[in-house]
């Protein structure tokens, strides 16, 4: 598996794909939209690190921890959010229950990636009170 990542910056509100990662110092370097290549620190709160899980979408689109799924079935349980989850140490796909990611999508196999939980809240947010019912 190769390893990719990206991270929210919250205090600029967007989503970017990240170049390198430096874990002792807790930095890592995205291009911004100019081309040019900024640093980011943990410590001050400047970004959320979400890892590809390894796996795509049917379409052969990746998924990161974060990312929103569904199925798009009315009354269809083929719903939820991509997290690590680390008693398992695996990648589960949390909504009406807790099911690997794996699994998730053999069952699923037409899901569709709707979005992520940084810059989709509304919808996640709609997600997580689904999944209580």
């Amino acid at each position: 598996m190769i390893h990719r990542y990206r991270a929210w910056l919250p205090k600029e509100e967007r989503m970017v794909q990240v170049s390198s990662i430096d874990f002792p110092t807790e930095t890592i370097t995205a291009q911004d939209e100019t081309g040019r290549y900024r640093v980011y620190l943990k410590k001050q709160g400047d970004f959320t690190l979400l890892q590809y899980t390894g796996l795509k979408t049917g379409k052969g689109r990746f998924i990161y921890v974060g990312d929103l799924l569904s199925d798009n079935m009315q009354g269809s349980k083929g719903f939820g959010w991509v997290e690590m989850d680390w008693s398992l140490g695996a990648f589960v796909v949390r909504g009406r229950s807790t099911i690997l990611l794996g699994q998730f999508l053999k069952d699923y196999p037409y899901v569709h990636l709707v979005g992520n939980r940084f810059e989709n809240t509304k919808l996640f947010y709609v997600m997580r009170e689904a999944a209580k019912s």
